[in-house]
């Protein structure tokens, strides 16, 4: 999960991917979010895309477990989606998750910018 998070992190949003890839067994639901999360920082949004669908269908692989989409799946595909500016896309993708999960993202991201707020207000930076 660290190595495919440092290759996004190095905006190797490929190689990120080919390392998911390489996973046999189980594989662990942090490392699809570090995945999709790399595909965000590069704008790849249609891999990320690409991906969640995988991890909805599964694999036809028995040697490959794929985890279902969490929330914190769902908020990273949000994520990159947003800074892709895929703005249609994101409200499409929202609109067909359920009600509880909606909620959850709205959560998550509500915290995100609490805590951002807290620590872009003790750096003494103001923009207003």
């Amino acid at each position: 999960v660290r190595m495919i998070g440092a290759l996004g992190n190095a905006g190797q949003w490929d190689d990120a991917l080919r390392a998911l890839s390489l996973i046999k067994g189980p594989r662990p639901i942090d490392a699809y979010v570090a995945a999709i999360e790399a595909c965000g920082g590069s704008m790849q949004w249609e891999q990320a895309m690409d991906l969640y669908e995988s991890m909805v269908k599964g694999s036809a692989d028995p040697a490959v477990e794929i985890p279902k989409p969490d929330s914190k799946v769902n908020a990273a595909l949000m994520g990159c989606l947003e800074m892709s500016k895929q703005t249609e896309v994101g409200n499409k993708f929202v609109k067909g998750l359920d009600q509880e999960e909606n909620t959850v993202i709205a959560s998550s991201y509500a915290a995100l910018i609490d805590v951002w707020s807290v620590n872009h207000f003790k750096s003494g930076v103001r923009k207003f």
